[in-house]
């Protein structure tokens, strides 16, 4: 697992447009003791007119999220689409992997082309050469099946299909399904996962509540949530061990402090209650002596301390990285194009006062 020290100096994508339903559904990534990965069945009701079953006989885990988050990255960059009359062998054994059904058989799936060590740098690996704890992400990710019924209408597909070249340098080719392929190509509302950020955190904990985050507060945007709300992001499931609810709520306030060392802005303004704030883009400005925050009272926990110091510096909003147009930061306040949206995703109205309905939720277990 890379720490700040082992960020690869090549890694180059900075940011991720990522499909709200995934980043947000509860459950779907969670913290995992090594070793230990239980069945994943989850029904997730993401908005009146779509809802989603993931289905898959391991759960998937902070390591497998960040996998995800580069692929579509990478995607992004290359922006190459394979539909149902691709004649190649790569495009047929990729589309037979994806297990398409329904509505979603005649859907495109873009295609990120790459090589383990490449995934590898990207994530912030120093060292590339162990490649098989991607190799075991990247099955573990195609081994989930997704259900999506759009106002009555069904498809599925699994969550990405592989397929390796190995008379090719970069053989490795990766397909992601047909709704990371709408977010993709800007058909629908989308969340933006800052990478470079991403790759500063530390904790399978820290990640999972970024890019729930990252999928809740817009650019520039502020908001309020508990401290147990912010637990349930990295485990679903409550539990009635009053210890094992401490060491939840200290493992939590450990990965907020991770957060604001990342460039958000983090304050526990009262007991378990947190104002967050996510920058337009990071800051490496100096705050001015009158404008630094007061200092917090010698009763206050230093942890405390450490997130009332980092709220100020996180609060100022800047412009817009240009990695990061406007249009990127209206898309993910529910503003979408004109292009059609596809049948697999309706088009994304959750936004209200700049908060975003993450709709009803039902998590089922198995």
């Amino acid at each position: 697992m890379a720490t700040p020290r082992e960020i690869h100096s090549a890694a180059r994508l900075t940011h991720a447009c990522h499909d709200p339903a995934l980043c947000m559904a509860p459950g779907l990534f969670r913290s995992v003791v090594k070793g230990k990965r239980g069945n994943l069945a989850i029904s997730y009701v993401h908005s009146r007119s779509v809802s989603i079953k993931f289905r898959a006989l391991e759960s998937l885990g902070a390591d497998d999220l960040r996998i995800l988050q580069v692929l579509v990255a990478l995607a992004a960059t290359q922006r190459s689409v394979i539909t149902d009359a691709s004649a190649s062998p790569a495009s047929k054994a990729l589309r037979a992997g994806m297990s398409l059904s329904g509505v979603a058989r005649s859907q495109g799936l873009l295609i990120a082309r790459s090589s383990y060590r490449q995934l590898a740098r990207e994530l912030g690996y120093r060292n590339t050469e162990n490649t098989r704890p991607i190799q075991v992400c990247i099955k573990r990710l195609a081994n989930v099946s997704v259900e999506v019924e759009t106002h009555g209408r069904i498809g599925g597909f699994s969550l990405l299909s592989e397929y390796r070249d190995p008379s090719e340098k970069c053989g490795l080719c990766i397909a992601l399904n047909p709704r990371i392929t709408l977010v993709v190509q800007r058909k629908v509302a989308f969340t933006i996962i800052r990478l470079d950020e991403a790759r500063k955190l530390c904790s399978d904990a820290s990640r999972l509540i970024h890019q729930r985050l990252s999928a809740w507060i817009g650019a520039g945007k502020t908001s309020l949530c508990n401290l147990e709300t912010l637990c349930s992001y990295v485990w679903p499931e409550p539990t009635k061990s009053a210890h094992t609810a401490k060491s939840r709520r200290r493992t939590t306030r450990k990965a907020m402090d991770e957060i604001a060392g990342a460039g958000w802005g983090v304050e526990e303004y009262q007991q378990g209650k947190f104002r967050i704030a996510r920058s337009e883009r990071k800051s490496n400005t100096a705050l001015p002596d009158e404008d630094k925050p007061a200092a917090p009272s010698p009763a206050a926990r230093p942890n405390q301390q450490k997130r009332a110091a980092s709220w100020k510096a996180g609060s100022q909003p800047e412009k817009v990285s240009p990695t990061v147009s406007p249009q990127d930061v209206m898309s993910q306040h529910g503003q979408t194009g004109n292009e059609e949206s596809g049948l697999l995703m309706a088009k994304y109205t959750g936004i209200k006062k700049n908060k975003i309905k993450s709709g009803s939720q039902k998590i089922l277990v198995s």
